[in-house]
């Protein structure tokens, strides 16, 4: 009896640590959000930098009509 009290510990401290290490894991949904979240952010830095680009082709474009 005592043999079958101490393996039923056993396997519910198990139990416990394997549920308390699933529940600290990210899920694939939250992965997922950070990974878009930082694509977002990566994102607007690119069409930053492609509207300054526009800018600058604006005013190249200004100064080649005025000097003709």
């Amino acid at each position: 009896m005592k043999k079958l009290k101490q393996l039923s510990e056993k396997i519910k401290e198990n139990i416990d640590l394997l549920i308390e290490s699933e529940t600290k894991k990210k899920s694939t949904l939250e992965l997922t959000v950070l990974d878009m979240k930082n694509r977002v952010v990566i994102a607007k830095g690119l069409i930053a930098t492609a509207i300054a680009e526009i800018e600058k082709i604006k005013y190249a474009y200004r100064d080649a009509v005025k000097s003709q």
